[in-house]
């Protein structure tokens, strides 16, 4: 599959993909975690109390969740062949 991206010219021919509801939800889910850890990260306080302390381990977790579930909802895009031709076994 060839995909042809350029932002600034949205005339030319364009690609489409199928992506199933489950990968576009998952999509959806991983995007409203990430705007709230951007918001998070943007508030600015002088108030100790308002400060959020995450550990190393807790945004290892965290990044390599939505990894996860990203290549999840990247996997759900393929065909059973294209699965298999990576070298994946399909879950029934």
């Amino acid at each position: 599959m060839e995909a042809i991206a350029n932002i600034s010219s949205p005339s030319i021919r364009e690609v489409h993909y199928h992506l199933p509801e489950s990968a576009r939800q998952s999509l959806i889910q991983i995007r409203c975690e990430l705007d709230i850890f951007a918001t998070l990260a943007s508030r600015t306080s002088s108030e100790e109390d308002d400060v959020v302390r995450l550990s190393p381990t807790a945004l290892s977790q965290l990044f390599l969740r939505m990894s996860t579930q990203m290549g999840a909802a990247l996997d759900g895009c393929l065909t059973p062949s294209a699965y298999k031709a990576l070298g994946r076994q399909v879950n029934p």
